[in-house]
């Protein structure tokens, strides 16, 4: 609509290689779909924040122009970000640190009482060599204030988040004198973030903060890795004399960071702060000293005249993608396998645990976010607001999971036989029946709609999709290590199931108008969105060219045209044992006549390329349309 504003944000979650591979690969589509250059704010965490901070920090492809890459103050060139060159950062494996500090690192699992021997000098400096740096021969600094900035219209406002495990309680409410008030929730009580609020705090300067720190601080996987310090250089003041030396001795004067995810693991904490600002004024923070919406100059963004802070009008609206890479079901632990030896083990299965508490509090900590946005649309409607302006999507692995109905908690209301209500825009309201249940049911029917018209394959060729059923990129991207890396087969299938989650969610936001819900977005244009249907890569710039380009191809058996190796025959079968115990699954499977079954002799007689062959062709969805006709 003329002269209204949209409000996207990202949060990228947590999740060491996994996270930073599948939340680039979903950037890089979100920029052919024309969303990305429209981001004004992303917020991360761990993996998310290697990704963020390289996007943050660069310049686009296109600029090739060594004077249009380079830092505010002209003095060091920026990295590219582009596909060719990005794409392979972020998937490689964390090894060469490992192997660096492996002995001492080793020792510190095996007795936790022993101080980890990753410093946090020695991972930020790794962070800004492998991550941060323009070339392989490039070895500079970089700084907030070498971000873009808004202004320039070219990057987003980038927050990096952290968990704060020392005392903060003293310093919730002391910038009153820099105008810098907000209402803090249990949630943020141990919640420390790269921004300026926080850093008015501790009477420091956030656009002096080192980039590789922040996002080093972001990931630092409690253990492995040590404590990053800040100084609370604002209560030390307090104190006489006091010098920065001083203030730096005093132990009790630093804040001990560790990895965000232990917090808030889908970086979701500062984005819901945003949106209570601009929506209904709650707060105010560094947004004051900077918008954060980008708008025209014909239709500039209200201010509170009291406050100077910047707020929606009617007609504006906001959107939340949470681009989340959690590997595991939230109802448990993944299937037992053997995990190798036993120091691996050990601490892959403690990272098990870890995804396990991810993936509970993301449904959990999602949905409670959520209904706030929906508490808040009420207000706003009172308030004389006549469309939904608030919306948040979760583009994760976890949503693949039984997709087409809905994601595993609708698939539970669908084979529980529970009764609903008539559908419409007001069915889940009907005395009588289980509105929860009612919402996940209307939930899975626009994504079954979504599903059905991206798995026409002219259209899944037309927004470079691979031909492999979600439900099996699902399967195979739990076989994927945050801590190291993984298999270039499976790296690959992560990647293409960032590219399905990012095409379907974007599917449904083309369906909203057509299914009687409000558009998420103003000049839905922007997505290619043409009667209600996603019809190709609507963003076709020299910055994402790469994006058109196939990735190599999603396998469970080893490429006869290159040396990459395969699954094993029992990661294959255990595949194979969850896609036939998916009753949905497998009655899509039945459903397109013989020859795709799930025999039990698969999972016992079949071995090695005859195993794998028999896996792929199963997933195949050109395999299953050919079958149906």
């Amino acid at each position: 609509q003329t002269g209204h504003a949209d409000f996207i944000a990202l949060g990228l979650s947590g999740g060491g290689v996994i996270s930073s591979s599948f939340s680039s690969e979903a950037m890089f589509y979100h920029d052919a779909l024309g969303l990305l250059p429209k981001v004004s704010m992303i917020s991360s965490v761990s993996g998310g924040s290697f990704a963020a901070a390289r996007y943050a920090l660069s310049c686009d492809g296109g600029d090739r122009d060594p004077g249009a890459c380079m830092t505010p103050d002209g003095t060091r060139p920026r990295p590219v970000w582009d596909y060719q060159t990005t794409m392979p950062l972020m998937t490689a494996s964390l090894l060469p640190l490992a192997l660096k500090v492996g002995p001492g690192v080793a020792l510190g699992m095996v007795m936790p009482f022993v101080k980890p021997t990753v410093s946090a000098s020695t991972f930020a400096s790794f962070i800004n060599g492998h991550y941060l740096q323009p070339s392989a021969n490039t070895n500079f600094d970089y700084y907030f204030r070498d971000l873009d900035d808004l202004g320039r219209g070219k990057r987003p406002r980038l927050v990096l988040n952290s968990t704060l495990s020392s005392d903060f309680r003293q310093l919730t409410e002391q910038t009153h004198d820099k105008g810098y008030l907000r209402r803090r929730n249990g949630d943020e009580f141990f919640h420390f973030a790269y921004t300026d609020y926080f850093f008015n705090n501790i009477g420091s300067r956030h656009g002096d903060m080192s980039l590789a720190f922040a996002a080093a601080s972001s990931g630092a996987f409690p253990v492995l890795i040590d404590y990053f310090n800040l100084v609370d250089y604002r209560t030390c003041a307090q104190s006489d004399p006091a010098t920065e030396q001083r203030c730096w001795d005093d132990s009790r004067m630093r804040l001990a960071l560790v990895d965000g995810g232990a917090n808030d693991n889908q970086g979701v904490l500062e984005l819901y702060a945003t949106i209570g600002e601009l929506a209904l004024g709650q707060a105010r923070s560094d947004l004051s000293a900077q918008p954060i919406v980008r708008r025209t100059p014909s239709a500039p963004m209200p201010d509170d005249r009291k406050s100077g802070l910047q707020r929606m009008q009617p007609g504006d609206r906001a959107l939340i993608f949470v681009i989340n890479s959690s590997l595991t079901e939230a109802t448990g632990l993944r299937d037992a396998v053997d995990h190798g030896y036993w120091l691996l083990g050990n601490v892959n299965r403690s990272l098990a645990a870890v995804d396990v508490y991810s993936a509970t509090a993301a449904n959990l900590r999602l949905r409670l976010y959520k209904q706030n946005l929906d508490v808040t649309n009420e207000l706003m409607r009172a308030s004389g607001w006549k469309n939904r302006p608030l919306n948040a999507m979760d583009i994760s692995l976890l949503m693949l999971d039984r997709y087409p109905v809905g994601g595993p908690e609708a698939a539970g209301v669908l084979l529980a036989g529970i009764r609903l209500p008539p559908a419409g825009p007001r069915g889940c309201l009907t005395p009588g029946f289980d509105t929860i249940a009612c919402e996940l049911a209307a939930s899975g029917r626009i994504q079954g709609r979504a599903y059905a018209h991206i798995n026409q394959k002219p259209m899944r060729e037309a927004l470079r999709l691979s031909n492999m059923h979600p439900q099996c990129l699902f399967e195979q991207s739990k076989l994927s290590d945050g801590l190291i890396g993984m298999p270039e087969n499976v790296s690959f299938c992560l990647r293409h199931a960032a590219r399905w989650s990012t095409a379907l969610r974007a599917q449904e936001l083309c369906l909203r108008p057509s299914m009687g819900m409000e558009p998420a977005l103003n000049g839905m244009a922007t997505l290619g969105c043409e009667q209600g249907n996603l019809k190709r890569l609507a963003h076709a710039t020299t910055a994402n060219t790469d994006i058109t380009r196939q990735i190599g191809r999603c396998r469970f058996g080893p490429d006869a045209d290159s040396n990459r190796s395969g699954n094993t025959d029992e990661q294959n079968r255990n595949i194979l044992r969850d896609l036939r115990n998916n009753a949905l699954f497998a009655g899509e499977l039945i459903k397109r006549r013989a020859g795709l079954r799930i025999e039990d002799r698969d999972l016992t007689d079949l071995h090695g390329l005859e195993l794998s062959r028999k896996l792929e062709n199963i997933c195949d969805l050109d395999k299953m349309a050919s079958l149906s006709h």
